[in-house]
């Protein structure tokens, strides 16, 4: 590196991880539930002692108006650039990063393995991106030690279910939609509110109910709701009014989008 950038400074979200991030669809222009994700942005980055910055909302709309009508954005806002040390003086002006792609809906079914997640699990009130450092060492670690053959990691610590690795999980069981309460766990803004409109109850969610659950379902807000085909090995359920459920009460919403959009 030429000396005189190594005297500017580099980014701090790339020396020491302090960065927060939110993704989510921009949809015709709105957003679901934008203040939840600034609430959540907020307090990550309040945790490094920086505040949120101005303008967010304008700005990603308007990175995400020049990509298409329905675009997946990731805004990162890290400790910006700063000179050697683990303890800056004072933040100064903070780095904002705003990345947008069309959505595009999954092709492949999803399929699941359960594994026990190699590092212990800690409760998460915000998107650190730190956080999917981790996520990155854990999976190697279990790819090399052969519990992974192509499918994606359900994360289970302690015989209870956590999250899949970039999104939280939904587990239909008894005639009723349930999400775990466990260590570790994200609270996702769909998931969030899936909670506080009845459409979901949160639990402890055993491992055991993977050998008898009908459906699961991962869900962020990119996919909103993605039926899991397989956890394990076993077929599960990937359409009927079991989803309708879900779909009901995301209806009508801003920024949601059309069920076919998403599956």
């Amino acid at each position: 590196m030429p000396e005189n950038d190594a005297q500017a400074g580099i980014d701090r979200g790339l020396t020491y991880a302090e960065a927060c991030f939110e993704t989510f669809r921009v949809i015709l222009g709105q957003v679901f539930r934008w203040q939840a994700h600034m609430d959540r942005l907020s307090a990550g980055l309040d945790t490094f002692g920086m505040a949120l910055p101005d303008g967010l909302e304008k700005r990603c709309l308007s990175v995400a108006a020049a990509s298409g009508p329905d675009v997946l954005v990731r805004l990162t806002v890290s400790g910006g650039p700063a000179a050697w040390g683990l303890m800056p003086p004072a933040y100064r002006q903070p780095g904002v990063y705003i990345q947008a792609v069309p959505y595009r809906p999954r092709q492949s079914p999803v399929r699941l393995r359960s594994v026990n997640w190699p590092f212990p699990m800690r409760r998460k009130e915000a998107k650190y991106t730190a956080d999917y450092a981790e996520a990155l060492r854990a999976l190697r670690t279990l790819q090399q030690g052969g519990q992974l053959f192509g499918e994606e990691a359900l994360v289970c610590d302690q015989g209870r279910i956590c999250s899949g690795t970039t999104a939280n999980v939904l587990i239909y069981r008894e005639g009723s939609w349930w999400t775990p309460d466990s260590e570790g766990v994200l609270s996702g803004i769909i998931r969030g509110y899936l909670i506080q409109e009845q459409g979901v109850s949160e639990e402890g969610c055993p491992r055991t109910w993977l050998k008898d659950c009908e459906a699961l379902a991962l869900t962020n807000s990119g996919c909103f709701i993605q039926p899991v085909s397989t956890i394990d090995g076993r077929e599960l359920a990937t359409q009927g009014a079991i989803y309708d459920d879900l779909w009901r009460v995301l209806a009508g919403q801003p920024g949601v989008p059309e069920r076919d959009a998403c599956n």
